[in-house]
């Protein structure tokens, strides 16, 4: 058998194994959202946040947590869904990026940190490159969990110069 015939022999990892991983797990309205675990900073009751002028429908503000100012995204607005509806629950979910940016999502709730193996992840329901975000969903504990790629959102921010 020559080195040809073996690789085409192989079988390629399923698309799920890609996805496998850690994330944490919050709510917007009836569903269930996910971004991995190593993107998260820290996770921060609702703090005020200050209107900035011109922003983008999406931006809710900025606060300021321990002396450095960081942009607010309501999540649900960015997804085209209703605004965030602010309840005991809501909190902002401080991210970081590879470079060391950080911003805040607001999301209805933070459920859980949850492991996702590669026989429950799936690659994204479609192939519309619109929704760069969508990583692919999970099926896990009897639902169905979008994973997420905010690293697009941070990349928005800093084109609208609203993340410096």
């Amino acid at each position: 058998m020559n080195a040809e015939t073996q690789t085409s022999d192989r079988v390629a990892p399923p698309a799920g194994d890609a996805l496998a991983g850690r994330y944490l797990t919050f709510r917007l309205g009836e569903e269930v959202y996910a971004t991995g675990i190593m993107t998260v900073r820290e996770i921060i009751e609702l703090l005020e946040i200050t209107p900035v002028p011109r922003s983008p429908h999406f931006m809710r503000g900025v606060i300021n947590l321990r002396g450095r100012v960081i942009p607010v995204v309501d999540i649900r607005s960015y997804f085209g869904m209703s605004p965030l509806e602010v309840s005991e629950l809501t909190v902002i979910i401080v991210l970081q990026t590879a470079d060391q940016r950080s911003f805040g999502i607001l999301v209805d709730e933070v459920i859980e940190v949850r492991l996702v193996t590669g026989e429950e992840a799936d690659p994204p329901p479609t192939d519309d490159r619109g929704d760069a975000f969508m990583m692919g969903t999970a099926r896990t504990k009897g639902q169905v969990i979008f994973l997420l790629d905010l690293s697009n959102l941070a990349t928005e921010l800093r084109n609208t110069g609203r993340m410096s």
